[in-house]
């Protein structure tokens, strides 16, 4: 086969990320030592921490709140919105899927781990320091950080760890994370110490995910293709999922229930904030909505995987960037439609803001639109048991052309 056509084959076990011992020793070590160290001594780096952050808001110009606004975003729900479909259509569905679902699972981890935390952002402690963006939910893990380090570093490692240009690569992405990390503490929403210990649990996540990169594989590939083997993937997604909701609810119930609340927290924090600021877990919490939209994610695929083979993405580029932009715009107005919505108590607010809208989106644009595109020509519309490179070559090899 022409060396300008993709490996279609099955997934080599040259194309899959390993770990090297000492990277995994690494990983340890943060977790053993220096994330527990942190809980001891969280008392004096909160204070060591306010004078941090208050000397950075003596420095803050107008220009400079502008700049790390926008840098904050890279680390935001919006990017996930727009970056987990770009994987899906821009790159291979078989691991594109493996990586939507590993970065995704972010947001559940962070969700869980910031609710055991509890831990205050900077003008929550301080009445004297002022946030620039008054974000909500607990500061630690920092889940701006948190999630946008895992994308880029997930992304880079994934495409460029076998590439000549993986050192530049890499760089970047060193890059964005230490601007994301300081612009939190410029803005005033993180204290120093809560950005070292995001940024180990970024580390450990990311080594852990990577080392079971091929058992990772093999689950996305059966959850999500090969309808008439492996349907009942999707009751075991169902399943996974319920408990993984029932689980951080629990740990949100128990924070809330058995914790008081923080007078001097609230009354600092709605100094320079709004007055209907909320002082709680309620935030931390809806990220841990994620989950469904990967459940939305393999269940939709699955069903496509009933009429579309798995390659249906090898198209030219144009094609793949219709596609994309037909998806972010719909995800988009799902997100917005359902914002519209009214709603006054926890976990009403977590259905109808955040779980239902995610599971429609990625159900869309894996369940739903596929088929759409085929009508329209926009994928290699193919019946799902052509599954063998030469005979995709021979049935539509101009499909298969790359730019």
């Amino acid at each position: 086969m022409s060396q300008n056509y993709p490996r279609l084959a099955s997934i080599q076990e040259e194309s899959l990320v390993k770990t090297s011992v000492l990277v995994r020793g690494i990983s340890i070590i943060m977790l053993l030592f220096i994330i527990p160290l942190e809980g001891l001594l969280e008392s004096r780096l909160i204070s060591w921490g306010k004078h941090v952050v208050y000397d950075f808001q003596q420095d803050r110009t107008d220009n400079g709140k502008m700049f790390f606004t926008i840098v904050s975003y890279l680390g935001g729900d919006w990017t996930l919105i727009f970056i987990c479909p770009a994987i899906y259509h821009f790159y291979d569905a078989r691991r594109g899927i493996k990586l939507i679902l590993m970065i995704n699972f972010t947001m559940y981890v962070t969700s869980f781990l910031s609710l055991l935390y509890r831990e205050p952002r900077p003008y929550w402690e301080d009445k004297d320091i002022k946030g620039v963006l008054c974000l909500s939910g607990f500061a630690n893990p920092s889940y701006q950080v948190m999630l946008g380090t895992v994308i880029y570093v997930s992304i880079a490692i994934e495409i460029f760890h076998r590439s000549r240009f993986r050192i530049i690569a890499y760089g970047i992405v060193v890059i964005i994370a230490t601007m994301i990390s300081i612009g939190g503490v410029y803005l005033g929403e993180i204290f120093p110490h809560q950005i070292l210990i995001t940024l180990c649990y970024c580390f450990i996540y990311v080594t852990v995910a990577f080392a079971f990169d091929k058992t990772m594989m093999d689950l996305s590939l059966k959850s999500s293709f090969n309808y008439k083997t492996n349907r009942t993937y999707i009751v075991f997604w169902f399943i996974g999922t319920m408990m993984l909701f029932l689980g951080v609810i629990g740990v949100f119930q128990i924070v809330t229930l058995n914790s008081t609340v923080n007078l001097k927290w609230i009354r600092n924090a709605t100094k320079h904030c709004s007055l209907n600021y909320d002082v709680s877990g309620a935030y931390s919490f809806y990220h841990s909505a994620w989950i469904f939209y990967n459940f939305g994610l393999v269940t939709g695929a699955m069903i496509s995987s009933k009429k579309i083979t798995m390659f249906w993405g090898y198209t030219k580029i144009w094609k793949k960037v219709i596609r994309f932009l037909i998806t972010a715009g719909l995800s988009v107005g799902i997100k917005l439609l359902f914002n519209q919505i009214n709603t006054t108590e926890v976990v009403t607010e977590y259905i109808w803001k955040h779980a239902l809208p995610l599971f429609l989106m990625s159900f869309l644009y894996a369940g739903l639109l596929p088929r759409f595109f085929a009508k329209l020509q926009l994928l290699v519309s193919l019946d799902p048991t052509i599954d063998e490179e030469n005979e995709l070559k021979s049935i539509h090899e101009n499909e298969m052309k790359l730019i």
